[in-house]
């Protein structure tokens, strides 16, 4: 369910800004004009590379992309796996990992707080669409996953 959630949610449509009048964000370096789009999380991490925001692009696919992957991979791999001390080294990586894996749920939360609190509410107005939703739902899911994974196989050694 999760790694369904985790797919539908990076593809789906996450929010839709809709620019109301012309005007300029020196933050990002954009300019923005009467528009209306709609964009997934996979299409927001183009977007940054296409326009020469390739560190921002990165980070957010590193950690909403790639580190959610691994987790899943080494979440399955423990269920599958039958050597203790292999189970003991990828639940010490998924501790790891697990520490940042809020941080892409912040990014979009930041997006939002950005747009919404820097006066650009007259402007702008953001619509969230359901592919946030499950996107939220399959890091969740995750953390409630890697969580039962860690007590189960802690309390088997």
């Amino acid at each position: 369910m999760q790694i369904a959630a985790f797919f539908i949610g990076i593809f789906s449509p996450l929010m839709t800004f809709t620019v109301n009048a012309a005007i300029s964000v020196p933050v990002f370096d954009i300019t923005l004009y009467y528009d209306k789009t709609t964009f997934s999380l996979l299409e927001s991490v183009l977007r940054l590379f296409t326009s020469g925001n390739r560190f921002l692009g990165a980070v957010i696919f590193v950690f909403s992309i790639c580190f959610p992957l691994i987790k899943t991979i080494l979440l399955i791999a423990c269920w599958r796996i039958e050597s203790k001390t292999t189970i003991q080294n990828i639940l010490r990586r998924l501790e790891t990992i697990g520490k940042w894996s809020m941080l892409d749920v912040y990014v979009v939360s930041v997006i939002l707080c950005i747009t919404k609190l820097s006066g650009m509410n007259r402007y702008v107005d953001v619509s969230i669409h359901w592919g946030l939703y499950l996107f939220v739902i399959s890091v969740f899911l995750s953390m409630f996953a890697s969580g039962y994974t860690q007590k189960v196989f802690k309390t088997n050694r």
